[in-house]
């Protein structure tokens, strides 16, 4: 008998928070079925990611899962809208000495876990800073070799779990369990211009969706418009991203992302 009254899974709609959805579904692995999941969308996802939540909506909901998609507004606007309260992504921008710095990050949690929340305390019957009663948890799609993603909750009311750590699986057992259930294999999820990707991931893009690696490097060059004197870049070479040499993948990419809510 579970210690919670209400679960949820933060669904990333990539492999390994699509591999917990299974898992949730069908009662595997020891994974019992959560409450809802829930997607929250950015605006900026890639278009491969909306027609992945085309297929995987329906069948979690064909297994008793019902997925919700919630969202903060796109992220994208609001960091170009000057008169917006500002909003910061880990864009990478020069120190003095040449060397490069990411900024300091806010886009997970007002865009991701903020209206995640949001959701489960409608769902709850909630209004706006009512106190939650009931104990609730949040199921996260964080395999063994993204163990140091692993952070708990920085809500009071909410307790953060890992299944698939707790199952000791890893990333390609993930890719099994998705395909297996049928499904097809997700892509990465996170907004097309994420500071995080790798090149080898921005060659990916460029070669097989076109169109979003067009508006990574537009929105590249439009938050070097609205900063003139104080410039960024969404590629840590801290050059133009339609400039890059996207076949050099000897530069290493900066070991943190978001505590499971982008790229699983």
């Amino acid at each position: 008998m579970s210690d919670y009254d209400y679960t949820y899974l933060s669904y990333g709609c990539g492999v390994q928070s699509t591999a917990l959805l299974v898992l949730s579904a069908l009662e595997q692995r020891g994974v019992p079925k959560v409450d809802a999941a829930i997607f929250a969308d950015t605006g900026d996802e890639p278009q491969y990611i909306y027609d992945y939540l085309e297929i995987v909506k329906p069948w979690a909901e064909d297994h008793g899962i019902p997925l919700h998609i919630c969202s903060a507004g796109k992220l994208s606007a609001d960091l170009l809208e000057t008169d917006r309260t500002f909003v910061a992504i880990p864009a990478w921008r020069p120190m003095d000495d040449g060397r490069e710095m990411p900024m300091r990050r806010q886009c997970t949690r007002e865009y991701k876990v903020t209206p995640i929340e949001k959701k489960v305390r409608e769902l709850l019957g909630y209004q706006p800073r009512q106190r939650i009663k009931e104990k609730v948890r949040c199921f996260l799609g964080i395999s063994m070799d993204e163990v140091t993603r692993v952070k708990p909750s920085r809500t009071s009311w909410v307790t953060n779990e890992w299944p698939l750590i707790d199952a000791r699986l890893r990333r390609p057992q993930c890719v099994d369990i998705v395909e297996e259930a049928g499904l097809p294999k997700p892509s990465k999820s996170s907004c097309h211009y994420c500071p995080y990707h790798s090149n080898k991931y921005w060659e990916w893009l460029k070669k097989n969706h076109t169109a979003d690696f067009q508006k990574a490097v537009d929105f590249d060059i439009a938050i070097r418009e609205l900063h003139k004197d104080d410039p960024m870049y969404v590629h840590r070479s801290l050059k133009p991203l339609g400039e890059v040499d996207l076949t050099d993948y000897q530069l290493s990419l900066w070991d943190e992302e978001c505590e499971g809510y982008c790229g699983i």
